[in-house]
């Protein structure tokens, strides 16, 4: 195989060029790159490019996307005072990556991709000098068949990247076929943002955030997880991912049963197994709300999507209570999760003196699984398929690291190539949650929500992840519903 890389500057045209304050959520991400200025902090994403185009169609498109949106033109830095803030350029170029592969046969392109986003996603980042922006398009025997897509964090969340891709899709799509492409519809800036944030309408928003996080604050437990009964591993933070086919239809499955969606079944299924692993009555998750319930930010690309508290009572009788209150308890961190992220640490401070204790806000929770399927093609398989669908599961571990402020972070995400399949990523502390633990807890989701689908489950029958505090052999091979 051989490859070449070009790097190309794209010339993009703005209708405007403005400063103004950072967002609260920019201003959250801002000093997290203080505290960590080594971080990459970059979100990116990965399209097909369609038949029939050159190159220079691909990069002219991607002009068009940097041109329409501000935050991809920005630059960030403080000024004299010390106060972070952003700069939109009204013109200049981008830089775009073309990477040729003469495959012959031979390439393996899941590894070419994974290795362009991977260098695209590391390559050093100056907030102040360099566009927060950057892109790839590989070339396959002469012709662009992807696009990689990469923004810093101060730019774009998640939500954002995918909305960029949905855009470029549609310019390239058009091209390809002589037509006009249908625009996106107009939408709100990050620096318009900063300044409604600072509206009266927007101290209005913060006042009753803050007011939800002292209620919140009021009822989560002061400590999560007991220690481990054997000291840390070494690196003491361990990721373990789950890949499997059976989650997906099982997730459809619940959804329709319940009345409710994929995202909201796993995470009562995530609430509850916490619950039988801890032994509290409650929990309290750190959830991803988007932030997107206003019209003028539903196609906003930015960085909105912000973490905020949510407290689940998982003391139910059965599996559909706790969905009911999962749902309740998410829909109302969501209404409030567009906050000042220092107000919300100084009141996590102030209430911790006032209980007398540290409030463990450590469990975190973010899915980023988009279902293939839309809710009218799904196909719901009986137990019995579901439950030969595990033979297909796979289990590895994916990181080890000394150092992470989480004692529980669970993630879900997409498996490139794999429509049919989902990722579920767990980063524990080894302090309180042993590696063993880990593989048991995602096998444990995994094996619930295929049994919900064959009847409800009372959680007293919910076997306790093998390994955690109270029992357990911390071999991995438990962590079971009753069949």
């Amino acid at each position: 195989m051989m490859a070449k890389l070009v790097r190309h500057l794209v010339p993009f045209h703005g209708t405007r060029s403005v400063t103004g304050p950072f967002t609260w959520r920019q201003r959250q991400i801002w000093r997290d790159m203080e505290v960590v200025p080594e971080a990459a902090y970059q979100v990116t994403q990965v399209m097909p490019v369609p038949g029939g185009l050159t190159v220079e169609d691909v990069l002219a498109r991607i002009g068009v996307i940097v041109s329409r949106h501000e935050a991809l033109r920005s630059l960030f830095g403080v000024d004299h005072g010390g106060e972070p803030g952003q700069r939109v350029l009204s013109a200049g170029v981008v830089a775009v990556d073309v990477l040729t592969v003469e495959s012959r046969g031979e390439t393996d392109l899941g590894r070419v991709l994974r290795e362009a986003e991977s260098g695209l996603a590391d390559r050093p980042y100056d907030p102040a000098a360099d566009l927060p922006f950057r892109a790839l398009v590989c070339v396959i025997d002469d012709a662009p068949g992807m696009v990689i897509l990469c923004a810093s964090h101060l730019a774009a969340d998640l939500t954002s990247m995918r909305l960029l891709v949905g855009e470029l899709s549609e310019e390239v799509s058009a091209a390809a076929e002589g037509r006009a492409p249908t625009p996106p519809p107009r939408s709100r800036t990050p620096v318009d943002q900063a300044l409604w944030e600072g509206s009266a309408e927007g101290r209005g928003r913060l006042e009753a955030a803050l007011r939800y996080w002292a209620e919140q604050l009021a009822l989560a437990p002061p400590q999560i997880f007991p220690p481990a009964a054997g000291p840390a591993s070494t690196p003491r933070f361990w990721r373990g991912g789950l890949v499997s086919r059976a989650v997906p239809v099982a997730l459809r499955t619940l959804a329709t049963a319940c009345h409710t969606t994929t995202s909201m079944v796993l995470l009562a299924a995530t609430a509850a197994l916490l619950g039988r692993m801890t032994g509290r009555p409650r929990c309290a998750l750190r959830l991803v709300a988007p932030n997107r319930l206003a019209p003028e930010l539903r196609y906003a690309v930015g960085h909105l999507a912000q973490e905020i508290v949510a407290t689940i009572d998982v003391d139910g009788e059965l599996f559909e209570d706790v969905v009911r209150e999962t749902w309740s308890a998410a829909v109302r961190a969501y209404r409030h999760g567009l906050y000042d992220p220092r107000h919300a640490d100084r009141l996590v401070r102030d209430v911790a003196v006032a209980r007398g204790t540290v409030i463990d806000l450590s469990c975190y929770y973010d899915d980023q699984w988009v279902d293939p399927c839309r809710r009218r093609e799904w196909t719901l398989l009986p137990p019995a398929d579901l439950r030969a669908a595990l033979a297909d599961t796979v289990f590895r571990w994916e990181d080890r690291t000394e150092e992470d402020s989480l004692t529980f972070s669970l993630e879900v995400y997409d498996v490139f190539g794999e429509p049919d399949m989902i990722r579920i990523s767990l980063m524990a502390d080894t302090r309180y949650i042993p590696p063993g633990s880990i593989e048991a807890f995602l096998r444990g989701l995994e094996r619930l929500l295929v049994t919900l689908t064959d009847g409800e489950v009372r959680l007293a029958e919910i076997h306790r992840p093998a390994g955690a505090a109270g029992g357990g052999t911390g071999d991995g091979t438990d962590g079971r519903a009753d069949d």
